[in-house]
């Protein structure tokens, strides 16, 4: 997963192409109608980042600096996903 920090009024379709860089996919999963196996993955990539929201440090972006924030999200990224 790529995170990309931007301001708290910037929209997230900006940074669709940034984050797609690089990643050779056959399938982007965005807000459209899928077949039924695709949109599973979606929901699952949804869930999961979802449950960075219950980390109460991230979700109020407690941390002022960029720096400190991200490396809080990755982190808690890491013991999300580890377990």
């Amino acid at each position: 997963m790529r995170f990309i920090l931007t301001g708290g009024q910037a929209g997230d379709s900006p940074q669709g192409i940034p984050v797609l860089s690089g990643i050779k996919a056959t399938h982007v999963i965005a807000d459209r109608g899928y077949d039924r196996e695709v949109y599973k993955q979606r929901n699952l990539n949804e869930r999961a980042s979802n449950k960075l929201k219950n980390w109460r440090r991230i979700a109020t972006r407690y941390d002022r600096r960029s720096l400190y924030f991200m490396a809080t999200l990755q982190l808690a990224s890491a013991i999300t996903w580890s377990t």
